[in-house]
């Protein structure tokens, strides 16, 4: 009970701050594990779909969708996911491409999941640093082994052996408005691949400042940005390279993790200690943990909404959102309302094959599980034994090879009312 009540005081002095840091900064709206179902404040990719629904990959919880008043929480044991870090979300379409660091690809359309990994495909690694998809529904994998690309039914892979790659290890990969290929090494600069010439950039033959490639980004279609790994940001336009340094801009770090170009040509620019910086081509604007709501130094990935929003991965303060004018679109109310009762929902789909989602809410900080039982009254699965705040949480349950049949599934709630057990039955058909 001691432990329950500290909970609960710890969690009062967070939302003190979190409304506190709201109203200093209302142009930011900060998600994390303390004032969200968020399960891990390290957040390493992020992608978002057209109707503005976040997909996060973290380094230790999973993947977590994010839409409205639903988290949905994907990890190794509640789901296929084959690795609980998640370093690069592609969607494409109504497919999410999920690349992990050890787990290799995975595919999620609709409930169905697909994995590929060393084992079973043609992938070059299980390690998995960067996906794109080409005007021809082609999937670029960029790896520590090399480029694969995937058909949707074959694997060509492209290494220092059989192409004109200077390294293996592919860090970042983008597309260009002519379709060529732009590749992001470790150690070996940059790489453009027409379909049939590979052109190598680098210190020696060229303005690059540094080998060590990071982040890419496009701007117009055409003018390349570079960001390195401790040598600043470069933009190439394909006859000249510019460099931005620490020392010769307002760049506040020179650990360029990610570069995303919005619709009038700002650059945000995510690095790896100084927060996150605009660049206008004349000014630069600074975003920092000192004059700004964002929580963290590191910014790992930047994604931009439907209503020009920046969504801001970042390495130990969670997600951010921001919005020079002010957050629209997205009310306070509706994204972290505070549920008046303890509440669990019927799953969906039921009946279902193989996997449905399970949600509840809880109403204040509770020890919360979250059990599977078979008509036997024999447990079949945990899918949760976790100390909670209060929201909305939504698990995925893979029935994996498990028969046809009923099955029941059961909430247990400790709080500082006592333990509440709620049950509900749901049906595999297979």
């Amino acid at each position: 009970m001691k432990g329950l009540i500290r909970n609960i005081t710890l969690f009062s002095i967070l939302l003190i701050l979190k409304i506190s840091v709201s109203q200093s900064y209302p142009e930011w709206r900060i998600y994390n594990s303390s004032n969200s179902p968020l399960p891990d404040n390290q957040i390493a990719s992020l992608m978002l779909a057209a109707d503005n629904t976040v997909y996060l990959g973290t380094y230790y919880a999973g993947m977590v969708r994010f839409a409205g008043y639903s988290w949905s929480i994907y990890d190794s044991l509640n789901s296929p996911l084959p690795n609980n870090f998640v370093s690069v979300l592609l969607l494409a379409s109504d497919t999410l491409w999920i690349g992990t660091e050890g787990g290799g690809l995975a595919r999620l359309v609709g409930s169905a999941w697909t994995v590929y990994d060393i084992t079973n495909a043609g992938i070059p690694s299980n390690w998995v640093r960067t996906l794109a998809m080409d005007t021809n529904g082609h999937l670029w994998v960029g790896t520590d082994k090399g480029l694969g690309i995937f058909d949707q039914l074959s694997w060509q892979i492209y290494n220092i052996s059989n192409s004109g790659l200077p390294r293996n290890d592919i860090r970042s990969f983008e597309i260009d408005n002519l379709n060529h290929k732009w590749i992001g090494t470790e150690g070996g600069g940059l790489v453009k691949f027409d379909g049939s010439i590979w052109t190598v950039y680098d210190s020696t033959n060229s303005q690059l400042p540094y080998n060590q490639i990071q982040a890419l980004g496009i701007e117009n279609g055409n003018i390349i940005w570079i960001g390195t790994d401790g040598r600043g940001l470069s933009r190439f336009d394909g006859i000249n390279f510019l460099t931005y340094t620490s020392t010769n801009s307002d760049l506040p770090d020179n650990w360029i993790r990610c570069i995303t170009v919005d619709d009038l040509g700002n650059k945000w620019i995510g690095t790896g200690g100084g927060g996150l910086a605009k660049l206008n081509d004349t000014t630069w604007t600074i975003y920092d943990t000192s004059n700004s709501g964002l929580p963290a130094s590191r910014v790992n990935e930047v994604a931009l909404d439907n209503f020009g929003q920046k969504w801001i991965a970042t390495a130990g303060g969670g997600l951010a959102l921001f919005n020079e004018g002010g957050i629209v679109g997205i009310t306070q109310d509706s994204r972290e309302q505070i549920p008046t009762g303890i509440k669990l929902h019927q799953n969906y789909p039921n009946p279902f094959n193989p996997i449905t989602t399970i949600s509840f809410n809880l109403s204040g900080p509770a020890e919360v599980s979250l059990k599977i039982y078979n008509t036997l009254g024999e447990e079949v699965a945990t899918l949760l034994s976790a100390s909670l705040f209060s929201g909305f949480h939504s698990y995925d349950w893979d029935a994996g090879n498990l028969a046809s049949g009923i099955y029941f599934y059961q909430l247990s709630v400790n709080s500082l009312s006592g333990e509440q057990i709620y049950q509900k039955k749901m049906v595999l058909v297979r």
